[in-house]
């Protein structure tokens, strides 16, 4: 998985009343307008390098692998979910040689 594009980190920050998602050198990677939810989408936009990561950790960890059902959620339903989620991230589902 090549995830280089994710190695510095991305800060939510408040500026002049909006919030910017700002990414390694301070460059600015998304402006959120104000609003009463802009806060916690800039907080959002600033994990999604780490959550499409943990999520493509995740799909390369489980694989085919049958995961149980709680009754709740069907294992192979959640696998799809985390592939879906990645795939419209943009990213790439790794696989085991």
């Amino acid at each position: 998985m090549d995830n280089s594009w994710s190695l510095s980190p991305w800060k939510a920050v408040e500026s002049s009343g909006s919030w910017q998602v700002v990414g390694e050198k301070n460059t600015i990677i998304a402006t959120i307008a104000k609003s009463d939810k802009s806060e916690q989408y800039a907080r959002l936009i600033a994990a999604s390098p780490f959550l499409l990561n943990a999520l493509q950790t995740f799909v390369y960890i489980i694989r085919d692998e049958d995961l149980p059902d709680n009754g709740e959620f069907d294992g192979f339903v959640v696998y799809d979910l985390a592939k879906k989620a990645i795939e419209l991230a943009g990213g790439e589902v790794a696989h085991r040689k």
